[in-house]
Parts: structure tokens; sequence; C-alpha cells
């Protein structure tokens, strides 16, 4: 688990280190401060090996055209490429992981030569975005995403061009993104709740999914065409999509899968209280709670409601064990500053009318 972790040149942060973290986070702050940045940066630097996730990180963004000449501009703070972005990690477990962004710009077409493309004769008309992972000042591996012509392409079509690869430095990173289509989140928990079902968890899904909906008697992959999706039976003649159950149904068994198959990393949730009718926020949370200490995750969440941050606080006093933590960003000035508040000054905060949010 991330016990330390700092940015310097990402987004809207010129620099931030938070440095306290528990097994379970809520990130509030105003609009546009930087919540979901936060979530992104330590996205990215959990998959250091791999710099085809920035390109990812714009596709949650909603963001799917791309200027070849700006390519990626966005990620570093104020357009400003040339101090590049640094992503900073310590861990409980005494280990440490940096993460360098750099962007190398392509003032003319640059050839590429490599054996991972096939035609091996391709030229960069982008800006290079370079990941350099590194551990003690010891780089562990370098990798390079690019927008590319592939010269065997009369058209010249511009396709984008992954180099490096290496295996994941840390264990898995789940980013349960609110940009994501209905489509591909149906997509994606259809084959996790697969994979699933192969280590005996369905019981597991199905006790955590009775939690916001009672009736559900049971689940299994069903298949409308060629699409496979997750279905329901709550006493029809048929098994119903979870759906079209509601936003929260489906959004929950996101969450559930998301812990399951991020077993032993870190799952990161934005917008947490989207979907969900606030009566039921303390059994979300103890259930979440309950499922991260049995699969050894670490959750960080954003909100922007309070009675979320309260049935958080309640959950966790009432609970065997308080690991929660509370971070606030706020706008300090050009700078973004982090409160965090453990169980002594949330309680005095909540008590007193002090806005968390």
């Amino acid at each position: 688990m991330i016990k330390k972790f700092s940015i310097r040149n990402f987004k809207c942060f010129r620099e931030i280190t938070i440095k306290s973290w528990e097994r379970i986070n809520l990130v509030a702050g105003k609009n546009n401060v930087g919540k979901t940045a936060l979530l992104e940066a330590i996205w990215l630097h959990e998959g250091a090996h791999n710099a085809q996730l920035a390109f990812a990180v714009q596709k949650f963004r909603g963001i799917n055209a791309f200027d070849s000449k700006n390519f990626l501009k966005e990620l570093f703070a104020e357009f400003r490429t040339g101090p590049g972005i640094t992503l900073e990690a310590e861990y409980q477990d005494g280990k440490s992981l940096g993460l360098r962004i750099l962007q190398r710009e392509a003032r003319e077409p640059v050839p590429i030569d490599t054996e991972t493309i096939e035609s091996g004769s391709t030229r960069s008309v982008s800006p290079k975005l370079i990941f350099e992972a590194t551990e003690g000042g010891n780089v562990l591996c370098k990798s390079e995403f690019f927008l590319g012509v592939d010269a065997g392409d009369p058209q010249g079509k511009l396709i984008p061009f992954f180099l490096g690869g290496h295996q994941s430095l840390r264990p898995t990173a789940v980013f349960v993104s609110s940009g994501r289509s209905k489509e591909e989140r149906n997509k994606v928990n259809g084959i996790r709740f697969s994979e699933q079902v192969e280590k005996k968890r369905k019981g597991e899904i199905l006790d955590s999914l009775r939690l916001i909906c009672p009736e559900l008697k049971k689940i299994d992959l069903s298949k409308r065409g060629n699409e496979f999706y997750v279905g329901g039976d709550i006493g029809y003649d048929r098994m119903l999509p979870l759906s079209l159950m509601g936003e929260g149904v489906e959004r929950y068994l996101t969450f559930v899968l998301s812990i399951l198959f991020g077993e032993n990393g870190i799952v990161l949730i934005d917008e947490i209280e989207n979907g969900f009718h606030y009566s039921i926020y303390n059994k979300i949370w103890r259930n979440l709670a309950r499922l991260a200490r049995k699969y050894n995750v670490q959750i960080i969440a954003t909100t922007h409601s309070h009675e979320c941050v309260e049935a958080a606080h309640k959950s966790f006093k009432e609970d065997e064990k308080y690991d929660f933590l509370l971070h606030r960003l706020d706008r300090v000035g050009d700078s973004l500053d982090d409160v965090t508040y453990d169980q002594e000054t949330l309680e005095v905060a909540l008590n007193t009318d002090l806005e968390v949010r």
C-alpha cells in the first residue's frame, strides 16, 4: 500500500506531497481542484512500465482525437513539457518507485527502427511520450508512446505505436473512471466476472450485491448477440442484465469486481457516491472495507458528497478498525495543498459543521 505520494508538474499540480495514506482513502475538494487528476497520477505511476496508459487517461476524459503536434501536452502542468512529470511513491513494505514522464519533440518526421513494428519502417509524426521508471536512482525500464505512420501505408494514416514493453513493476491498479461508457463497463464487468467465477468467488459477489438489491436470487454470465453481460435473477422468467436494474447495482458490481480483480493492489474510484441513495452509504462502506481487508486492496476514491463523508466516518467508527483517512484538496494561491483528517480531527470537523468536502 502507498504511504506517501508526490507529484510534480502533472496537470493542475505544480507540486504536492500527500504524506499519509490508509487502506481506505476518500479525496474531497471543490470542482476543478484536482481530485480526478490525483487518481490519474497514481494510476499512471502504478503502471510505470507502460506509456500507453497516458493515452487511456485522456480517453477516460472523453478525448479520442489528438493533435499530432501537441500530442498529450495536456498531461503537463500549464503545458510545460520541459521539466517533465515526476511521480514518486513510498510503500508500507519499505519499497519505493519513481516515474519520470518526458516528451521528446518531433519537429520533423523521425524514422523508427524496431522489431516490434511489423513493417520495420515507421516514422514518428508526433512528440514521443517517454515513461522512465526508477528505484533508488536506477532506471528500471523505459517505454515510449507516439503517433506514427507506417511506411507501407500509401495513405499515411496516423496510428499509435508503443515501444518498450516490460513486466509490471507493481501489483494491479484498477481505475474505475466515471468517464467510461456503459457499453465498455458492461464488457469489462463480463470479463472480470467470468474470471472470478473460475476462482469460485460468485458467492462473494452475490452477497455483496444483495446489500443494495435484496431481491437478487442469483447472478450469472449471459449473452445477447455477440455481447456478454452479467445478468441477475429477481424472480422473472429470465435473467435481467444488471445494467437494467439501475446505475447503483451496476456500479456496485464494478466496485466489487475491481477489488477482486485488483487483489494485493490498488483500486481508484472516481465520484464514488454516484448512483447510490444516501441511505445505503453505510452498507456500501462496510462491505468495501471488508473486501479491501480480505483481498489486501488499498482504495482511493473521490467524492463531492457530505453524506458520503459522514457515512464513511460512522461506518469505520463502528467497525473493528478505523483504517480510513479523508483528504481535502485546497487551492492556496497558485498551488494546491492537502489537508488530511484522521478519526479524531474528522470527528471534530463534522461535529462543528466545518466544511470538509
